[in-house]
């Protein structure tokens, strides 16, 4: 999703949302559930359309790099799994 303000050029800021859920497969419980959150700084849209959207593709890359490094580590790292 993009957030932001409407407008001839607006400025948006690139939001994405995951949820995760671990599951004990024996009895189908929910061990771990959480929600994490990606938020980019806001740009022009002409600014994520330039190049072919270029821009819009590397904020993704990074909103995927950074996403996938907090579940490992609250899953891995942190949070202690029964």
């Amino acid at each position: 999703d993009f957030e932001g303000k409407g407008g001839k050029d607006p400025s948006l800021g690139l939001l994405i949302t995951v949820s995760t859920k671990l599951i004990r497969l024996v009895d189908d419980s929910v061990i771990y559930a959480n929600e994490f959150k990606y938020r980019s700084a806001e740009r022009k849209l002409s600014y994520w359309l330039q190049d072919n959207a270029q821009p819009f593709m590397k904020e993704l890359e990074q909103a995927y790099q950074s996403l996938s490094e907090k579940i490992v580590e609250e899953l891995f790292l942190i949070y202690d799994l029964p």
